[in-house]
C-alpha cells in the first residue's frame, strides 16, 4: 500500500513534498474537463451537445466502474513478476467484460430503456446521446493498457511523469479542440469523446514507455516472501474495489437522470455539467488525500499532522470555489475562457456557489478512508459510498419533486448533502482505530489484516 514514514517525526514539509505533485496533477487532469466544456460550447447546438455528452459520458462510466478501479488493485498487488502477469491477465478479462457490456446497451434496445427510460432524456436528445455512448467505447481498449502502466509508475516512484503526462494530455486536447472547432470536421456531443481519447491516448503511451520497466525491476516474489498472487487472488481482492467503485458511479448518471425531470433539462444537465468541471478543479485535490494517511500516518503524533495539514488545504479549497462564485472571476471565466453561453453560464454560476459547502465533508472523509485503508478494510469502504449515494438520490427525489425550477443546483445541494453523509459513517466506521489506541498500532493492524 505503500511505503510508510516511521521513528522520525512527520513534518508539513514532507507532507508539502509528496502531495504537491499529486495535487497539481489532479487539478490539471480536472482541467480536461473544462477543455471539452469549451470545445462542446462551440459545437452547432451547445445545450444538445453538452447534455449529450454528459449523459452519454455518465452511463458509460458506470459500465467502465471496474477500470477505473485499477489503479488501487496494482499498487497494491504489482509486487512481483507472477502476481504482475496474473494482474495483467484480469485487465484483459475485466476490460473484455465491459466491452460485452457497452455492446449490450450500444447496439440493442436496450439502448432505449437506458437512456429514454432510465436516464429520462428526450426523443430529441436519444440520438445525440447513443452516439458519444458508442463512440466511448474505444475507452476500455486504453484503460487495460494504461492503468496497469500508471501504476507500474508509481510502483517504481517515477511520478513526475505522470504529471507530465497530464500536462502533455491536456496539450494535446486543447489544440486538437482549437483544430475541431475551426474546422468542424466533428460535431455535437462526440467532440467530447475524440478530445478525451486523444488525450488519454498520450497518456497510455507515456505510461507504456515508463511503466513497462517495472515488468524486469519488480522481484520474482513479493517483499514479504508471501506467495505470489495467482488470478483467482487478484480478482478476490479486486471485487470489493468494484463494489466501490461501481457505488460511485451512479452519482453523474443519477444526477443527469434527475436534473432530466426538472422544468428546462436540457439547460439543467448543460449547467450542471459546466459547474462541476470547473469546481471539481479544485476540489479534485482531496482525491488523493487517503494516499497522504497511507503512506504517512504510523502513530498519533503523524495523524495529526496529517489531520491538520488536510484542514489547510480544505480551506483553501473553500477559499478558492467561493473566489469563482462569488466574484467576478467566474463569470470571466464563462465568458472569456469557456466561452460559455449566457443561458448555460447564469444557472451553472448559481450550481457554483454551493460547491463551497463540499470540501470539509470531502476532504475529512477522504482521511477516514485513508485509516481504513490503510487497516486494510476495504469492505468498509464499499458501506461509505453507499451512504453517499442513497443519500444523493434521497435528496435529489426530494428537491426534483419539490423544487423542480432549482435546475442545476439540485445536482451540487445533492452532493454536497451526500458527502457529509459519507463522511459521518466514515468517521463512525474508523472509531476503533482514530479514538482509541489502536492508532498507535495501525502498522500491526495493516499487517494482521494481510
Amino acid at each position: 500500500m505503500g511505503q510508510t514514514v516511521q521513528k522520525a517525526k512527520l513534518r508539513y514539509i514532507d507532507l508539502i513534498q509528496f502531495y504537491l505533485p499529486l495535487a497539481v496533477m489532479s487539478m490539471i487532469m480536472m482541467t480536461s474537463q473544462s477543455v471539452i466544456t469549451a470545445a462542446l460550447a462551440k459545437t452547432s447546438n451547445a445545450v444538445i451537445a453538452l447534455a449529450a455528452y454528459s449523459v452519454g459520458q455518465n452511463v458509460s462510466r458506470i459500465i467502465q466502474a471496474p477500470l477505473m478501479a485499477m489503479m488501487r488493485l496494482t499498487i497494491a498487488t504489482a509486487d512481483s513478476k507472477k502476481s504482475v502477469q496474473s494482474l495483467l491477465k484480469v485487465a484483459r478479462q475485466i476490460g473484455a467484460i465491459v466491452l460485452a457490456g457497452m455492446a449490450l446497451i450500444a447496439f440493442t434496445p436496450l439502448n432505449r430503456i437506458v437512456f429514454i427510460n432510465i436516464m429520462g432524456i428526450s426523443e430529441e436528445l436519444f440520438i445525440p446521446t447513443l452516439n458519444v455512448f458508442r463512440a466511448y467505447m474505444i475507452m476500455p481498449l486504453l484503460s487495460i493498457i494504461r492503468t496497469p502502466r500508471q501504476g507500474f509508475v508509481v510502483l517504481r516512484r517515477k511520478t513526475i511523469w505522470l504529471t507530465f503526462s497530464t500536462i502533455i494530455r491536456i496539450s494535446v486536447m486543447f489544440g486538437t479542440a482549437v483544430f475541431i472547432n475551426s474546422t468542424k470536421i466533428v460535431d455535437g456531443g462526440v467532440v467530447g469523446v475524440v478530445l478525451m481519447f486523444v488525450g488519454m491516448g498520450t497518456e497510455t503511451i507515456i505510461a507504456v514507455i515508463k511503466g513497462n520497466p517495472w515488468l524486469n525491476e519488480v522481484g520474482d516474489v513479493p517483499p514479504d516472501e508471501s506467495e505470489p498472487l495467482e488470478v483467482s487472488g487478484i480478482w478476490k481482492f479486486f471485487i470489493p474495489l468494484i463494489a466501490a467503485q461501481m457505488v460511485m458511479s451512479f452519482v453523474n448518471p443519477g444526477i443527469s437522470a434527475s436534473l432530466a425531470r426538472t422544468v428546462n433539462p436540457e439547460v439543467a444537465i448543460s449547467s450542471f455539467f459546466v459547474a462541476r468541471s470547473l469546481g471539481w478543479i479544485f476540489l479534485s485535490v482531496g482525491m488523493r488525500i487517503h494516499q497522504i494517511v497511507v503512506v504517512f500516518v504510523c502513530d498519533a503524533q503523524s495523524w495529526r499532522t496529517v489531520f491538520r495539514f488536510t484542514a489547510v488545504i480544505a480551506i483553501l479549497a473553500v477559499i478558492c470555489v467561493a473566489m469563482l462564485a462569488f466574484t467576478a472571476i467566474g463569470p470571466w471565466v464563462y465568458a472569456t475562457l469557456l466561452d460559455v453561453d449566457i443561458e448555460i453560464a447564469g444557472p451553472a454560476l448559481s450550481a457554483l456557489a454551493f460547491f463551497v459547502f463540499v470540501p470539509p465533508a470531502f476532504f475529512t472523509s477522504e482521511l477516514f478512508q485513508g485509516l481504513l485503508l490503510k487497516s486494510r478494510n476495504s469492505q468498509a469502504i464499499s458501506i461509505i459510498k453507499a451512504a453517499n449515494v442513497t443519500t444523493m438520490f434521497a435528496i435529489m427525489l426530494i428537491l426534483t419533486a419539490l423544487f423542480p425550477d432549482l435546475g442545476a443546483t439540485i445536482g451540487v445541494i445533492s452532493i454536497a448533502s451526500s458527502y457529509y453523509a459519507e463522511v459521518i459513517v466514515a468517521i463512525y466506521l474508523a472509531r476503533k482505530i482514530t479514538f482509541h489506541r489502536d492508532i498507535d498500532t495501525l502498522q500491526e493492524l495493516s499487517a494482521g489484516a494481510s
